[in-house]
């Protein structure tokens, strides 16, 4: 169970509700969602802030990030038409971003100094 909290935290816990871990965010979070990857057992978690960055967790690590126009303020994972893995973002600019997912994407951690401040 991953939670956004309102002091721009991401936690993680167990289901008899042990704390796993927690992770400061650079900015205020504005948007999460689960990606389920099937096909290559993957689970991972996209937490939009308010700084316009999109970061892509697995587990505790950051695996991806990337940066979008305003902030997004709706994000969805799933099918999109003929496409099995699709991101789907609406921006405060009411611009709609669209992500699909390479069959061949490789997620490993990144380094710290990578991830966006």
């Amino acid at each position: 169970l991953v939670i956004a909290s309102m002091d721009s935290r991401l936690m993680c816990y167990t289901t008899k509700g042990r704390k796993s871990w927690e992770l400061a965010m650079p900015a205020n979070i504005t948007a999460i969602e689960k990606l389920d990857i099937h096909a290559r057992g993957l689970n991972l978690i996209a937490v939009a802030i308010a700084s316009g960055h999109v970061l892509i967790y697995d587990d505790k690590n950051l695996v991806d990030h990337f940066k979008v126009d305003g902030y997004i303020s709706a994000i969805k994972f799933g099918r999109f038409g003929r496409e099995d893995n699709t991101l789907v973002m609406i921006s405060n600019t009411a611009t709609l971003n669209i992500k699909i997912l390479k069959r061949t994407a490789f997620f490993e951690c990144l380094e710290v100094s990578s991830a966006p401040q």
